[in-house]
Parts: structure tokens; sequence; C-alpha cells
């Protein structure tokens, strides 16, 4: 191999050195991907589903603003946080009407998800 060639060869190496991602960015790909795994479910299920009511959508929404934010990275961080934000901004816990809040509790697929106990904890369901 001559000169020429070998010098090639060590551009290309530092090149593709500088490509390589760092621990940094591999830790928060995997936050990023980690956050925006409930919503790729979420679209999953609904796509799939059909016809999906509001008894089943309010209590799937409800579970993914209520997952612990355990993101270590800044970047994972802020978009988990947008992302709630604008859940909870667009699925808002006090203004579901008394009739859907009656449909969630009938629902038999809604009787693991704990989404009533939010409801009356944030005071969206008030007993008379």
């Amino acid at each position: 191999m001559s000169g020429s060639g070998l010098s090639d060869e060590r551009l290309k190496a530092k090149d593709l050195g500088r490509l390589m991602l760092s621990d940094q960015d591999i830790t928060t790909l995997r936050e990023v991907i980690e956050v925006l795994s409930p919503s790729a479910d979420f679209t999953q299920w609904a796509g799939n589903t059909g016809n999906p009511t509001i008894s089943q959508v309010y209590p799937r929404i409800l579970e993914m603003i209520s997952a612990p934010n355990t993101c270590v990275t800044d970047e994972a961080r802020v978009l988990r946080e947008s992302l709630d934000s604008g859940l909870e901004a667009s699925w808002l816990l006090n203004s579901i009407p008394p009739f859907m809040i009656l449909a969630m509790y009938l629902n038999p697929a809604s009787a693991s998800h704990t989404f009533l106990d939010r409801l009356s904890s944030t005071g969206g369901i008030t007993y008379r």
C-alpha cells in the first residue's frame, strides 16, 4: 500500500470518528424513544381499533400523562414535559361531562385503569 493510500485511510477513519455518536447522544436517543413509545403504542392501538370510544381513549391518554418522568437527559425531559402539557391541555380532566365519566366507569375494559381515582383527586368527579 502506498503512503498516499494510507493517509487516505487515516482521513476516512478520522471522518468516521466524527460521525460516531457519543455516549450522551446514545443515551438521549434511547430516552427519546422511551418518551415517544407510549404515543406510538396509542397510535397503533387507535388505528387498529377502528372506532375507539371515549371511554376507551380517555384512560389511555391519562395513563400516558401519569407515567413517571424518569428522563436523565435535558432533551428527553423537555420533550416529555412538552408532550404531557399538550395532552393535559387537550384532554382536560375537569371538563369531562358526567355521562362520559359514567361510560368510562361502566366500561369493563377500564376496570384496570386508575383514571377514576385521578379524576376524583383533581376535582373532575364530584359526588352529590
